[in-house]
C-alpha cells in the first residue's frame, strides 16, 4: 500500500503516542483479550513510537525500546481493515531503516506472537530461542533480525 507516512516520536506526552495507544488497545486489547493494564507499560516512557498513516487516519503502529545497546521492537500492530494489505511488510521496511540509520541499531530482538511468525521470517527475522514464552496470556517466541 502507497502513500502511508511514518511518524516516529519519543515518549509518551503528545498526540503521536495517543494514536499508536489507540490502534494498541483495539489490536491487543479488544481483539486479543489482553489487559489494558499489562498493554500500558514502564517502557512506553522510554520507546520510540511510531504511527503510519493513510491520509492522515493512524492505521499501524509499533514501538522501538533500545537497553544496553540492543533494540527491541514491540507493540507491532496494523488495523484490521488494513491487514493483508501490505501494510505490515511497509512497517517493516520503516522499522528497518529507522533503527539502522537514526538508532544505530545494527540487530533487533521481538517476542513474536505464534501466528505472526512466518510474517517475520519473511521479513527476514530468525527464531533465536525455540521456548515458548507467555506473554499476556499469548504465546511468543524470541526472534532476531540482523540489520
Amino acid at each position: 500500500m502507497e502513500g502511508i507516512d511514518f511518524k516516529v516520536v519519543f515518549n509518551v506526552d503528545n498526540k503521536l503516542f495517543f494514536d499508536a495507544l489507540m490502534i494498541r488497545k483495539n489490536v491487543f486489547v479488544d481483539e486479543q483479550n489482553v489487559d489494558i493494564t499489562e498493554e500500558i507499560d514502564d517502557y512506553d516512557d522510554k520507546a520510540y513510537h511510531v504511527v503510519g498513516y493513510l491520509l492522515a487516519e493512524p492505521i499501524c503502529c509499533a514501538r522501538i525500546y533500545i537497553d544496553v545497546n540492543k533494540c527491541y521492537w514491540g507493540r507491532v500492530a496494523v488495523i484490521k481493515k488494513y491487514r493483508k494489505k501490505k501494510v505490515g511488510n511497509k512497517l517493516i521496511e520503516f522499522l528497518k531503516e529507522y533503527s539502522k540509520k537514526e538508532l544505530s541499531a545494527s540487530e533487533v530482538i521481538i517476542e513474536a506472537q505464534l501466528h505472526s511468525i512466518d510474517f517475520y521470517k519473511n521479513n527476514g527475522f530468525e527464531i533465536i530461542d525455540e521456548e515458548i514464552k507467555v506473554i499476556s496470556n499469548i504465546e511468543h517466541k524470541t526472534m532476531k533480525l540482523v540489520l
